[in-house]
């Protein structure tokens, strides 16, 4: 069983995503994770919306850096999208994830603030 996570700037999900994709919207807007003036650029296509409480516990929020808990997330709605929760033992369940530049933010606090 197979299942897809997806956590972009167009939303949480294949079905959001999907249909966003078909409406022909962009995940690019105004850069609202930290103070963009001076920039020659202040669009990005960030992730909004994501609630970290719904997929991590407070103890591990506070601990784990943005783009783990959407990795967390992604790897959440690839096991719901998988139907995997109900036919499988949790034990025998893998999700393999990949991550680029992950916690890039924390080494250079000037840009970003988490």
């Amino acid at each position: 069983m197979t299942g897809l996570g997806l956590v972009t700037p167009l939303g949480i999900g294949v079905e959001t995503n999907w249909t966003a994709l078909l409406k022909g919207r962009s995940g690019v807007g105004r850069i609202s994770r930290f103070d963009g003036e001076g920039l020659p650029c202040r669009l990005a296509a960030e992730v909004r919306n994501v609630h970290a409480e719904d997929w991590v516990c407070a103890h591990e929020r506070r601990r784990a850096d943005l783009f783990i808990l959407y990795a967390i997330a992604a790897a959440m709605e690839a096991m719901k999208d998988s139907g995997v929760r109900n036919a499988v033992a949790p034990d025998c369940i893998g999700v393999v994830l990949g991550v680029g530049l992950g916690g890039a933010c924390r080494a250079s606090r000037r840009v970003c603030s988490l």
